[in-house]
């Protein structure tokens, strides 16, 4: 399976990603690159700035990244669907 799909996948059981999810969940260390890949390809990746807590106690801004409502039904064919093509 490819990164890609590996990626869609995640985010459709999980909702989203993060790159230290990405990493952790997935050995995959280049989300961004994969999701400009995806984008480039016409799938709708939306992204937003979320506050995370580190380990020091300290907060630290990371992106988020998950897909729109109609991105996600379109790609698992309905709203509960798993299917990625």
């Amino acid at each position: 399976m490819t990164d890609v799909k590996r990626i869609l996948e995640y985010i459709i059981r999980n909702g989203s990603i993060t790159t230290a999810q990405s990493f952790y969940d997935l050995g995959i260390s280049k989300l961004s690159t994969r999701v400009s890949e995806m984008r480039a390809k016409g799938t709708v990746i939306a992204d937003e700035w979320v506050d995370v807590d580190r380990r020091d106690g300290k907060k630290a801004r990371v992106k988020r990244y998950f897909l729109p409502h109609d991105e996600r039904v379109r790609l698992t064919g309905g709203i509960n669907g798993s299917k990625v093509d």
